[in-house]
């Protein structure tokens, strides 16, 4: 029998949580998730988060972990290693959210509002967990961030310099 361990997230990340693994939850054998939580868990006097503040993480969800990681690790989750997961399972959402958007906005011409409302029936987040209007900012945030990113990529990495040195040692060697 698993022992259950208490972990503090925000609503879109409990919501994200029970619709992959179930609720009560059950992790795979070699679970991404499940292996950062195993590593996270750390001994009681190894609290070094005093600056750290839950404030946004209102729901709670239990994690099961084997009783012999329970014994070898202990269970105490300190608040630095909680925002981490959160953080990590929020960036998978917002990746899956962008690669979504830009599959059905960008390229389908689908409109934003109903590809943001497909998307969240699709992958079963309600409107208190992930709200239309924080999607469309994280969309506008992220589309002129990615855009700038690829821009400089393509100037420095995909477009050298070395093309004109290429076509001039070329018409040389001809000559």
């Amino acid at each position: 029998m698993p022992i259950l361990i208490e972990f503090k997230c925000k609503p879109v990340v409990k919501q994200y949580i029970v619709n992959r693994y179930g609720n009560p939850v059950k992790f795979p054998r070699n679970d991404y998730l499940k292996a950062m939580l195993v590593k996270s868990l750390t001994h009681p006097d190894t609290n070094n988060d005093s600056q750290t503040t839950l404030q946004y993480h209102s729901a709670k969800i239990d994690l099961p972990i084997e009783f012999r990681l329970y014994a070898k690790k202990r269970n105490t989750l300190t608040l630095t290693d909680t925002m981490l997961l959160n953080q990590t399972i929020q960036d998978l959402i917002e990746e899956q959210l962008y690669n979504y958007i830009h599959l059905y906005h960008q390229l389908g011409g689908k409109l934003l509002k109903a590809t943001i409302l497909s998307f969240r029936e699709q992958y079963g987040f309600p409107e208190e967990s992930y709200s239309t209007e924080a999607i469309t900012k994280f969309w506008q945030r992220t589309i002129h961030r990615r855009k700038k990113v690829h821009e400089t990529f393509s100037k420095t990495v995909l477009l050298p310099q070395t093309n004109q040195q290429k076509t001039a040692f070329f018409s040389e060697t001809r000559a």
